[in-house]
Formats: C-alpha cells, sequence, structure tokens
C-alpha cells in the first residue's frame, strides 16, 4: 500500500466524508449492534438500539451473519430513504464492520450522460436527413434584420448556421465574439433551450411549410445580470432554412394574463404549503403509529424465537452444516425445528401459510405440535410424524368443523439421522440404566477420541458405534437434495399439504431410506429460495438453478456454501423485494 502525507490523507478523509456521507455499523458474530456512526439516518436507519439484529434495521442485510468471507462489497444498493449506497462488509476479529457510502451522484451523472448521449445522436441524425435537403442560393438583404434588431442565420450542410450579416445590439453581450457573416455559428451552445426547439425546425424545415414556427418565449441572464428575454422562429424561403432570434414582445393581453397567472401561483403555492403542514402532522401521526407496530413485531419475534428450537442444535450434531433463515418481514412463517429421540436427530424444515405476523401465528402451532409428537409422543418416524403433525393442527385450528373461519396448514420436509456416540456421556441430569442414556434435559458431553459436543436439546441417548446409519426422509411437497460423487438427486415429498380443511386425516406419507456414505451431502429448502424473481428478467431462480448452485459450491470448504448461496440469491434478485420467507438447511457427512 502507498505511503501517503498527513495533509493528503486528511483531505481524502474530508473528501470522503462531504461527498460520501459515510456511516457505519459495528456488529457483533451473530450480526447484533454494538455502536454505530457517521449519517446512518441518511440511508434510512434510525432508532438504533443495542443487541438488536442488524437485519431488523437494513433489508439487505437479511441472512448475511454469521458470515464467513473476510470482506465483500454489496454495489449500488437501494437503502430505506431511496439513496443508492456501496455497502462494505468486513470482517473484523469477532465482529464485522458494515459501512455505508452514497454513490448517488454517480449513479445521476451516469443517467444523464446517457440521456445527453441520446438526445445529440438523434439530433445529430435529424440533422443528417435534413442536409440532404439544402439547397443555399439567392440573397437575403441582412440590414432588414439589422434594422429590426434581429439576428438571422442560415442552416448549413454541418449542422451550423452561417450568420447573415451583424449580430444585432441585444445579442451582442451574449455573443461578443461573433463576427458579420459567421460560419459554423451555433446559437444552441449560448442559449441551450433551443437545442428542443431545433427538433421542431428541422421538422419544419423538412416539409418546407409556409409561415413562421415560433419557440415562445424564453429568459437569459447577460454577463452584467440583466435578465433577457427572446423568441426564435423557424422560416423557409425556397429550400433554404432560416433561423431568426428576437427579442421577445408581449401584448397587453399577455401582460395581463402573466399578472392574473402570478396571483393564481401565488395563490396556489400558499395553500400548497398549509397542505403540505397537514400532510407533515399527518406523516409524523403515522410514522409515530408505525413504530409502535414494528416495536411490537419485533418484541413478537422475539418471543416466536425463544418458543421454538434454537437452529443452532444443527451444529452440535452436524458440525459440518449452515442454515439460512431470512423472513421476507420481520417474523416469518419458516421455522427449523430440532430434536433428538430414540438415538437419532430429527430436523424438520416447515412453510406454514403466509408471512409475516400470519405465519408466525401459524409457526406457534405447528411447534408445540411437533413438541407434542416428538418430545411428549416419542415419534421419530418421519412418515408418522408427518401424518400426526396434519391431525393436530388441523384440530388446532378447528379445520375439522363445519364453523372454522380458517383453511391454513404448512408443508414440510422431515429427515431422521442415526447418531453415533463415542466414548461416555458425562454430566447429564438423567440416569444411565445398563447401556441405554435414559432422562430429559441432558447437557453432558460426549468425551473420547472425537471433540467434545455440548448436547443442548432434550435427548435419550443410547452408546453406538460410528457407523453411518441410513437417512430417513419424508417430505409433504417439499424435496430432499442430496450429493453423491458431483451428482444432485432430489427426493420428491408427496404432494400433500398439511393441517388444511381438505387434507386427508388418514393419507400415509411414504418413507425413503438413503444409505449414507462420507463425502455426501444433504440439503432442505422451501420454495422461497427457488421462487425469487430476478431484477433483469422477472424469471424465478427455479430447482434447475438451485441445483446448479449446489453442483458449483460443492468443491468449496461445506460451511462456506451458506454465504456463497446467499451471494447468488442477492445478485440474482437485484433490487426486486424478498416475495417469501427463504429458508435453507446444509449438512454433510466428512467424518
Amino acid at each position: 500500500m502507498p505511503e501517503f502525507a498527513a495533509p493528503v490523507l486528511e483531505y481524502i478523509c474530508e473528501l470522503m466524508i462531504r461527498d460520501r456521507s459515510p456511516a457505519f455499523l459495528l456488529l457483533d458474530e451473530d450480526g447484533s449492534m454494538q455502536d454505530w456512526g457517521g449519517s446512518p439516518e441518511r440511508y434510512g436507519i434510525g432508532s438504533l438500539e443495542k443487541g438488536k439484529p442488524a437485519e431488523d434495521y437494513v433489508d439487505v442485510l437479511k441472512g448475511f451473519f454469521p458470515f464467513y468471507e473476510e470482506e465483500m462489497t454489496l454495489s449500488c444498493v437501494r437503502t430505506g430513504k431511496g439513496v443508492s449506497a456501496d455497502i462494505h462488509i468486513l470482517r473484523k476479529d469477532r465482529g464485522y464492520w458494515v459501512i455505508f457510502a452514497d454513490v448517488s451522484r454517480e449513479e445521476a451523472l451516469q443517467a444523464r450522460l446517457q440521456q445527453k448521449l441520446n438526445d445529440m445522436t438523434l439530433l445529430r441524425d435529424r440533422s443528417e436527413k435534413m442536409m440532404e435537403k439544402m439547397n443555399a442560393d439567392g440573397a437575403l438583404p441582412a440590414e432588414i434584420f439589422l434594422f429590426l434588431d434581429m439576428a438571422a442565420m442560415e442552416l448549413t450542410a454541418d449542422g451550423s448556421f452561417h450568420l447573415i450579416g451583424e449580430i444585432p445590439q441585444c445579442l451582442k453581450s451574449f455573443f461578443p465574439e461573433v463576427r458579420p457573416g459567421k460560419k459554423g455559428f451555433r446559437p444552441d451552445e449560448e442559449f441551450p433551450f433551443l437545442e428542443n426547439f431545433l427538433f421542431d425546425a428541422q421538422e419544419w424545415w423538412s416539409e418546407n411549410r409556409p409561415g413562421k414556427l415560433g419557440s415562445g418565449q424564453w429568459s437569459e441572464t447577460d454577463p452584467l445580470g440583466n435578465e433577457c428575454e427572446f423568441e426564435a422562429y423557424a422560416i423557409c424561403l425556397g429550400n433554404r432554412k432560416i433561423l431568426v432570434i428576437a427579442p421577445a414582445c408581449y401584448s397587453y393581453q399577455e401582460k395581463q394574463a402573466f399578472i392574473q397567472k402570478s396571483r393564481e401561483l401565488g395563490l396556489a403555492y400558499h395553500r400548497l404549503a398549509q397542505t403540505e403542514a397537514e400532510l407533515s402532522q399527518s406523516k409524523e401521526i403515522a410514522e409515530d403509529a408505525n413504530a409502535k407496530i414494528i416495536s411490537s413485531i419485533r418484541y413478537a419475534k422475539m418471543i416466536q424465537q425463544s418458543m421454538l428450537p434454537n437452529p443452532e442444535n444443527i451444529r452440535y450434531f452436524l458440525p459440518e452444516s449452515f442454515f439460512i433463515e431470512m423472513p421476507r418481514d420481520i417474523v416469518g412463517g419458516d421455522f427449523i425445528f430440532t430434536a433428538c429421540v430414540r438415538d437419532r436427530f430429527v430436523i424438520a424444515v416447515i412453510d406454514c401459510t403466509g408471512h409475516g405476523v400470519p405465519g408466525a401465528f401459524m409457526t406457534m402451532v405447528a411447534g408445540f405440535a411437533m413438541r407434542r409428537i416428538i418430545e411428549d409422543e416419542g415419534g421419530h418416524d418421519p412418515a408418522q410424524i408427518l401424518k400426526r403433525l396434519s391431525f393436530l393442527v388441523r384440530t388446532s385450528l378447528q379445520q375439522d368443523t363445519a364453523y372454522s373461519l380458517s383453511d391454513d396448514g404448512l408443508d414440510a420436509a422431515i429427515v431422521s439421522i442415526g447418531l453415533p456416540v463415542w466414548g461416555q456421556v458425562t454430566g447429564c441430569r438423567g440416569q444411565v440404566a445398563g447401556d441405554r442414556l435414559q432422562g430429559t434435559g441432558c447437557r453432558g458431553q460426549a468425551t473420547g477420541d472425537k471433540q467434545q459436543v455440548s448436547c443442548p436439546v432434550t435427548c435419550d441417548l443410547q452408546p453406538a458405534t460410528c457407523d453411518l446409519s441410513p437417512l430417513i426422509f419424508a417430505g409433504a411437497k417439499l424435496p430432499l437434495y442430496y450429493m453423491d460423487t458431483d451428482e444432485v438427486t432430489v427426493i420428491k415429498g408427496n404432494r400433500k399439504s398439511i393441517g388444511y380443511r381438505r387434507s386427508d386425516p388418514d393419507f400415509n406419507f411414504t418413507n425413503h431410506n438413503v444409505p449414507v456414505r462420507k463425502g455426501m451431502s444433504f440439503y432442505i429448502a422451501t420454495d422461497g429460495f427457488t421462487d425469487q424473481l430476478g431484477e433483469k428478467d422477472q424469471r424465478r431462480l427455479g430447482t434447475r438453478r438451485f441445483i446448479a448452485l449446489l453442483k458449483e459450491k460443492n468443491s468449496a470448504p461445506f460451511i462456506k456454501q451458506r454465504s456463497r448461496l446467499l451471494r447468488a440469491f442477492y445478485a440474482h434478485k437485484g433490487k426486486n423485494e424478498i416475495q417469501d420467507d427463504v429458508t435453507v438447511v446444509g449438512f454433510c457427512f466428512n467424518e
């Protein structure tokens, strides 16, 4: 890195702060707010609280943390207040720096340059067509135009004008260096107003119309600060194309109309100011109400997370795993359920009807039902769990009755994995009977040849060998993807949803046994990932693209697939909103 003198660095910092309005957020390893500074309000980030997840304030950060890359830059992201910003994410020590830099000016400048280029191209094309019809013959009495205080000029083949005679006194302050009879004269360079008028004049000249085409009055300010008003006319004299610029002339009626219009505009401005004040007051009331609603929903999210199993449990039993949870709103209808029962670890990915608050209510119903089935009733067979879950959701919402007002349910995918245990289990609150560990609320550690693994959930473990037993999968409309030797296989779930009024309570779901070998990886995803529409073509990301991403990323360290899947998802989404709750779970067996 080159060395800079202190004054240079100071100037660069001042320039960055002045032109980029930077802001920063300091987050911990979980992506929660620790500190902030700069101008976060410029990017629609306000009412910050320490300990709150950063994704609650910045939508684009949903699902990014924990973040395993050293750094990442998201370019030209449209923030909450419509400001475009480059967002830099840096991993430092035990946390992250998220830096915002305003790039709205560059984006607007690029758009204006493109528009200017388009306008110039259009003018050139029209001029070239008109040049083919020009026939410069005859002469005009230049003294007459000078006497009338007008500037007359003739369009030439190169698109410029040939001045006829001299510049009149009223225009000399604008064109002090222009001599009589000047060729290559371009009045539109001094008077930008003429650029658009010349487009219409070209059409007038090309059709050789009689009479004159007026531009209407416009005003210019001379070098001395005097305001002058002018008019321009396009005239056809035979085959000659003449442009005349003269001082604007107003009739008495026009002046009176102008005065009346000014009064009307003044009254309209006064009424607009009153309306703006009323709207500002209404906006404050609405923002206050919205802040209370958002605060209430965020508190509801905390309660929802407290009542559902912690997805981090997956990593205790499957160290090489990851999960992605991105609700479309603050709360959502997707959730991950984990439990340990009868020597098996159960993972369920559940997609409830709707999203937002209604979806969150459904997760409560489904979460209680799953706890009852697995923890109270000891269920561990995926197909039987789905059947029992359908019954409990349907009856809990009274959708098995004629008077029920709702018709809601869910899609789900459940896998059951045999748990290998090495050495002895210590510190459990249960009791060891023979070769079986019995009890609930185990908080012990498995020690021995393998690293220590804390048991965070209710479990009932039986010592077993380290051989990998078959994985059992059953699904209700959600599939299981698994990769073995660089080939992805999709096992579709039954085409039956769970818990709806028309759901068959006697339907038997299908179990699929998958032999597990070292190096295999498994994935479960809700349809929010594959159904996301792209900004460029407004088409779904799709299952084929998702499978291609799994193949593409399989050679990378497994834990990094999460951030790379997220990067591909956001690249496809662009500036589109997230359409549905997104949940992905992945795990592999490399040991």
